[in-house]
């Protein structure tokens, strides 16, 4: 039921691009996220859990299962923490790494998960299959934005987008410094750099 509603909802903001630009915007200010997060528990009785939080319920499950926790969380692409702020509060023994290569979603990132104090761990880094600085294309809503340039298949960053250099690291390289001995739940949402992302991480997977 909830995919079958999805894809009404997706096509109709197909329909209308400039309804879907203002809800994009819409979205990044904290009182409409304070609404989303209180209509979440309606949404999910009506529709069913999708996404990440359906994928929390499976963890959780395979984690009782096994008679532990999950303690070590990565979120890949966090942008401005929601999903952060999720695994946070989903899982209160976990230590979260939050990464994000967006100086504007970083700063809001940082801002509204700094409550949770050392469970956190933000890194304004972006995840890739070597070590150094690369152009981060920034599409209009900066959750849609990533290492790739619309050339390479980026389709929602317009042609023309502004870029910043970003740090890129590989994850394996991450892992190692922190002396991270396993990664218990990962969440990748780089907007089609996922293979570099996975080369870049191969020994620690």
């Amino acid at each position: 039921r909830y995919f079958q509603t999805d894809i009404a909802v997706n096509n109709i903001m197909a329909l209308f691009p400039s309804l879907y630009r203002f809800l994009s915007h819409s979205f990044r200010y904290e009182g409409v996220k304070r609404v989303k997060d209180a209509l979440r528990p309606a949404k999910h009785a009506l529709f069913g859990k999708n996404g990440i939080y359906q994928a929390v319920d499976v963890v959780k499950t395979l984690e009782r299962g096994q008679g532990r926790e999950c303690t070590t969380i990565f979120d890949i692409g966090a942008a401005v923490g929601d999903t952060a702020l999720t695994f946070l509060r989903e899982f209160p023994r976990a230590n979260v790494y939050a990464i994000e290569p967006l100086p504007e979603s970083f700063e809001c990132l940082v801002r509204r998960t700094a409550r949770f104090g050392g469970r956190i761990h933000p890194s304004r880094i972006a995840f890739g299959d070597r070590e150094g600085e690369q152009d981060f294309h920034v599409a209009d809503y900066p959750d849609s934005s990533s290492l790739l340039s619309h050339e390479r298949g980026f389709s929602r960053a317009a042609r023309g987008a502004k870029t910043v250099r970003v740090s890129v690291r590989r994850l394996d390289d991450f892992v190692q410094e922190r002396g991270i001995p396993w990664i218990d739940f990962m969440k990748i949402d780089v907007e089609g750099a996922e293979l570099e992302l996975l080369q870049g991480a191969e020994k620690t997977l």
